[in-house]
């Protein structure tokens, strides 16, 4: 979510009801009201966002929060969730009353670019973070509002790790982001929100994830796109499709947002629940620290090239390309957005472990969709951008 100032661009919060998703309803489902026994607000930094928004469907529908409030752009974004109550805007007042409140602070909102350089090469950006950067009239920003023992995520990135030359990463490896990077900000950010949880002893999940894909962005967009540009028929490899890697490939890491949802819920019901029957986390003076990826890390031609063998039997393909083709030209900043990941992906080389996440967050240590297989199948069956136009 491209966000400037925090004044201008966080204008509203909204309640929201919104259907669920049919892979998240038909695999997961989080305790209801029935099983808590004490009231649960869940306030959402970036609510529109594809993170944001598909927590709060989750939560809602399965009624596992007495209220979930989050920030948007605009008082009208709330529209794309279903019913939204719209409260005053430009109200930081609001704001602090929800947090003071809230049993869970989510923060999904990514380091906003302040500054950049013309020639981009040069990397010469500045990031804001548009919540602990902003302070109100009383010279607090928003962290001082949150209650001791609230449980505070943070969803950050697997590209911290930076290039490990093909080895595996894990929660413990060492941190190689390039200074000026929107992945050191990511860093960076971590390091704030850390510094945040110690002074107001609220407890701290920092959750790197791997590159998201979903059912309106994913590797089967891509090659749709490549074959509406350059003309290509489904399933015949061409230069022209720019779907290959360098001669040496590097592996990438990826995970469905429907597994990123139930990983961070899992997370706070845990703490809830420990809270509700131990009173309080064993103190600690580090968050606590999650790669949230899939089972298989694969080069990403691997991935693209699965995408157009899936492709090549799909009956409805004329009306997918339409839907591409009104996709971007309703959101023509995207391959703005990608480049950045584009130059990481020509120099870093890294597999990224998700044993603790298995292990800690998911009882049954399964993920729905545990490689690109299960998710681009799935994706092309069942989403809905690959069945109706817009």
């Amino acid at each position: 979510m491209k966000i400037g100032h925090f004044i201008d661009h966080i204008t509203a919060f909204i309640v929201v009801l919104v259907p669920l998703s049919s892979s998240l309803s038909q695999n997961y489902h989080t305790p209801t009201c029935s099983t808590v026994s004490s009231k649960r607000h869940l306030f959402i930094f970036g609510l529109a966002g594809n993170v944001g928004s598909k927590i709060a469907q989750e939560c809602i529908l399965s009624s596992y929060f007495d209220s979930v409030v989050g920030t948007v752009r605009a008082c009208n974004t709330g529209t794309q969730f279903g019913l939204g109550i719209p409260l005053e805007e430009h109200n930081r007042a609001e704001i602090q009353g929800f947090l003071s409140n809230a049993t869970h602070v989510l923060v999904t909102i990514p380091p906003i670019p302040i500054q950049a350089d013309d020639d981009k090469k040069k990397m010469n950006i500045t990031y804001q973070n548009i919540i602990l950067d902003n302070q109100n009239d009383d010279g607090k920003e928003y962290s001082k509002y949150i209650r001791p023992g609230t449980w505070v995520g943070f969803v950050s990135t697997t590209g911290v790790y930076g290039d490990h030359a093909g080895g595996w990463v894990n929660e413990s490896s060492d941190t190689r982001a390039l200074v000026g990077s929107k992945v050191k900000a990511f860093l960076d950010h971590e390091e704030q929100w850390q510094q945040r949880a110690t002074e107001g002893d609220f407890d701290m999940f920092i959750f790197r994830c791997a590159g998201l894909y979903s059912s309106s962005a994913s590797a089967l967009h891509t090659v749709y796109w490549n074959i509406r540009k350059h003309g290509q028929e489904v399933g015949i490899p061409s230069a022209a499709e720019a779907v290959t890697e360098a001669t040496v490939e590097s592996f990438t890491s990826r995970i469905h947002i429907d597994d990123v949802a139930r990983a961070i819920i899992s997370s706070m019901n845990m703490h809830m629940s420990y809270i509700e029957n131990q009173g309080s986390l064993p103190s600690t003076n580090s968050a606590q620290v999650y790669n949230l990826a899939d089972d298989e890390p694969a080069p990403r031609s691997q991935v693209m090239a699965y995408a157009r063998d899936i492709l090549a039997s799909n009956q409805d393909l004329d009306e997918i390309l339409n839907y591409r083709e009104q996709s971007l030209e309703r959101n023509g900043s995207s391959n703005m957005r990608s480049s950045e990941r584009s130059r990481r992906r020509s120099r870093e080389n890294k597999k990224v472990q998700n044993t603790k996440m298995k292990e800690d967050l998911l009882p049954d240590r399964k993920l729905i969709f545990p490689t690109y297989r299960e998710g681009l199948t799935f994706i092309l069956k069942d989403s809905i951008p690959f069945k109706k136009p817009l």
